[in-house]
């Protein structure tokens, strides 16, 4: 099965896979990271059958620990073409930042009924109380072809890494604060997932997730009551973490 495969595309997906996270990578020139402007052919069949081993290996590699590739990976998830055949490794996952300070504000009167949904029959829990945080991130218009964007998310148990995602958002952001602003209600159903897990484990989880992201704008208008948002899809977005907010299951920071 490797034989049709290029020499350079072995190299990058080895060093996708083998490479430590230690690694320093050349400097970076925007082509690694954006397969869509591969102007090869497209793939026969047994070449699709081929993309799809190599990437879904891939992906199993970031589900087992990898998470510093998953960036690069979720940027080769593009049917019919081949793998990057350039000099440059795989450019690996940034890391995501987060911004200092904290809101305070009152959610009661815009959710009077918000409450969260808690499982009748969940364990009985024991021990300390657990802290759990999600960090997630978006980068705007990241495909070159179509303008999706992508969101990173980091979820953390403690002090903990837990669980990772990188992925095409579903619809195009025009801006950084709209691209963002799809990014957090993805950190806000991995918040309800992990507390549920947690508590289905019997582990006590009594303080919201804290939501940490790098744009303060987004941050800041998730604390707005009267936030001024025209487009349709940002506006379920707000209204699906500020309800969140006001149940006390997320505190955006």
């Amino acid at each position: 099965m490797w034989k049709s495969v290029s020499e350079g595309s072995k190299l990058c997906f080895l060093l996708a896979i083998c490479s430590a996270p230690t690694t320093l990578l050349p400097p970076y020139d925007g082509k690694a990271s954006h397969p869509e402007e591969d102007k090869s052919k497209f793939l026969d069949d047994a070449g699709k059958r081929q993309y799809q081993m190599l990437v879904g290996m891939a992906q199993w590699a970031v589900t087992i620990g990898r998470m510093d590739i998953a960036y690069a990976v979720s940027s080769l998830k593009i049917p019919n073409k081949q793998l990057p055949v350039g000099s440059r490794p795989l450019e690996l996952c940034p890391k995501l930042t987060a911004t200092k300070g904290t809101f305070k504000a009152d959610f009661l009167e815009e959710y009077p009924d918000a409450k969260e949904d808690r499982d009748p029959k969940e364990l009985k829990t024991f021990g300390k109380p657990v802290q759990t945080s999600v960090f997630f991130d978006a980068n705007l218009a990241h495909d070159l072809v179509t303008r999706r964007s992508i969101t990173g998310l980091l979820v953390y148990v403690k002090s903990t890494l837990v669980s990772w995602t990188s992925k095409r958002q579903g619809c195009i952001a025009s801006s950084t604060y709209c691209s963002e602003y799809i990014a957090m209600p993805a950190a806000t159903e991995e918040a309800i997932s992990i507390q549920y897990m947690l508590r289905s484990l019997g582990v006590p989880v009594e303080e919201p997730t804290n939501l940490l992201g790098d744009n303060l704008g987004v941050i800041q208008s998730a604390a707005m009551k009267d936030a001024d948002l025209k487009k349709k899809h940002v506006t379920i977005s707000y209204h699906c973490v500020c309800e969140a907010v006001a149940a006390q299951i997320i505190k955006p920071i």
